[in-house]
């Protein structure tokens, strides 16, 4: 169409034609584009479901291990306070006494890898829901933050605690 429109002098109409070409190929660039943006927006919605998913059995996964800390610490306390109690010490043996007296292990670390994940991949936001992604971040750097530090004062006093312990154990034991 192109050629017999040059041989016979018609170049309106081949620059209609022309533009009209141009016009077309734009649209298909268009709707490339579009297609591209929707795969990406697809791909990020389904990581950021994934980031969700493993953020949840994180965080359940962590609460499980503290409710059974929390519980183990009642215990102790419970053993404490007996102990505290008995009117006749001298009856309890050594090693339930140093069983007692032995403080509880506390080492404890919130898990923050798929957190940790999703700052090394760049991503900011997991969801389009705001509140969501305002309350993760909250979690991540405010609360997880604040009990870290928390824990880490705990473990220094509770080392304290430990090592007053071993170094009086020959005390006890006499």
């Amino acid at each position: 169409i192109r050629q017999r429109l040059v041989i016979e002098n018609r170049f309106s109409k081949y620059l209609l034609y022309a533009i009209g070409e141009i016009i077309l190929v734009v649209i298909g660039i268009l709707i490339a584009l579009q297609l591209n943006t929707q795969k990406e927006n697809n791909e990020k919605k389904e990581v950021g479901i994934t980031f969700l998913t493993e953020m949840r059995t994180e965080v359940q996964s962590d609460l499980s291990i503290l409710d059974r800390r929390i519980r183990k610490l009642h215990r102790n306390i419970e053993n404490h306070e007996a102990a505290l109690n008995t009117k006749d010490i001298d009856a309890l043996p050594l090693d339930s006494i140093a069983m007692i007296l032995m403080p509880e292990n506390l080492d404890f670390e919130i898990s923050e890898l798929t957190f940790n994940k999703m700052k090394n991949l760049g991503l900011t936001a997991l969801t389009s829901n705001e509140a969501l992604n305002s309350s993760i971040s909250t979690y991540y750097n405010g609360a997880v933050v604040s009990l870290k530090l928390s824990m880490d004062y705990v473990f220094v006093e509770f080392r304290k605690y430990l090592d007053y312990f071993l170094y009086q154990q020959e005390t006890i034991d006499f």
